[in-house]
């Protein structure tokens, strides 16, 4: 362990971590050197805080999303559309992409930024959305996954091979597997499911372990986590379900808001009000 490069946190919630302290955290110590005592740490390119509000972080994505975003719209103009949809998904979607397992439970005002971050690539990408206009459909016209979605769909992909595979150990051991008895196989029940255990406190409810195991037992093609479809299918499909979950809300909120579904330059881009989700 490198002393000069190691800090010390100390991470939970703020009436926890009081109630366990009195006065300022500890000194730690390695090799006699003394560790600092810090308010963020950043680790294999992600920013914790104590809180674990991932605000930091999301400052961090904001920055270099809109920086190759502002690099990007100076030759726009030259670049016809499948381009520049291949460009966001080369340069920008990796900005997204990366720790999205660890950001499923973002609070209200980093969720918002994550989705105007979505929402300024699809900008790019069109070029002529009204300013005032609903990003949602134009959004599901190139068949993107909304923001909570898209980081649902990674953290998904990777459970499952966490568990399939059993590697890492450390964290496949702490999904638990449960076979059902057949006295308790009901009607489309599926044999085999994950346990979500119950928590008493909002962070490991909103954890990683507990919300995906949560999201693959509402996945209906998932007959056993322990044995999932090949990848190329298992993307598709998880793919496919969530983007038609996404197009479902979009329905929703039309119907209670009063809203276009499909503007007019969209034309026959979305799936059609007769299609529904498995």
């Amino acid at each position: 362990m490198n002393s000069n490069k190691t800090g010390a946190m100390l991470c939970g919630g703020r009436f926890r971590i009081s109630s366990a302290l009195e006065g300022e955290p500890p000194q730690l110590f390695v090799d006699d050197v003394p560790i600092v005592n810090s308010t963020s740490l950043k680790i294999l390119g992600c920013i914790i805080t104590p809180s674990l509000s991932w605000t930091l972080q999301m400052n961090r994505v904001s920055s270099s999303v809109h920086r190759v975003l502002h690099a990007l719209r100076h030759n726009r103009h030259a670049l016809p559309h499948a381009l520049r949809q291949w460009l966001v998904t080369a340069l920008v979607f990796p900005y997204l992409d990366y720790a999205a397992p660890l950001i499923l439970d973002l609070d209200a005002l980093n969720s918002a930024k994550l989705h105007r971050l979505l929402n300024s690539a699809v900008r790019f990408v069109f070029g002529n959305i009204p300013y005032n206009a609903h990003v949602t459909p134009y959004q599901l016209a190139l068949g993107w996954l909304s923001s909570r979605r898209w980081c649902e769909y990674i953290a998904i992909l990777l459970a499952l091979k966490i568990i399939s595979t059993w590697e890492p150990r450390g964290l496949a051991g702490l999904f638990t597997v449960r076979e059902r008895r057949p006295d308790e196989i009901v009607t489309r029940s599926r044999a085999v499911r994950l346990v979500v255990s119950s928590t008493n406190t909002a962070t490991l409810r909103k954890g990683f372990v507990a919300s995906i195991s949560w999201l693959i037992n509402s996945l209906p093609f998932i007959e056993d986590p322990r044995c999932p479809p090949p990848p190329a299918l298992l993307k598709a499909q998880l793919h496919n379900h969530l983007y038609l979950l996404d197009v479902q809300d979009w329905r929703r909120r039309c119907e209670v808001e009063g809203l276009t579904h499909e503007p007019r330059c969209l034309s026959g881009r979305l799936p059609p009000r007769s299609s529904h989700g498995r």
